[in-house]
């Protein structure tokens, strides 16, 4: 499964931080919110026996994908 935007994008450098709880860039500290919707993601898909990634470029989106066994 895979979800794609055209939004600002993610540093390269930040790109697996994002999944830990509490990290937000900086850019989007002034914004509501407590910055646990990726990590909540993160933990759920991995209970789930599946991984959890971002391909992103700075002023060209990023797209998040999940994967999922079809069996364990």
């Amino acid at each position: 499964m895979s979800v794609c935007d055209n939004g600002p994008g993610i540093p390269p450098e930040k790109q697996e931080r994002i999944f830990e709880g509490h990290f937000r860039l900086q850019r989007d500290e002034a914004k509501e919110g407590y910055g646990l919707g990726l990590a909540l993601c993160r933990k759920i898909v991995r209970a789930h026996y599946g991984q959890i990634w971002v391909d992103s470029a700075p002023d060209r989106g990023s797209c998040f994908h999940f994967t999922l066994p079809v069996c364990r």
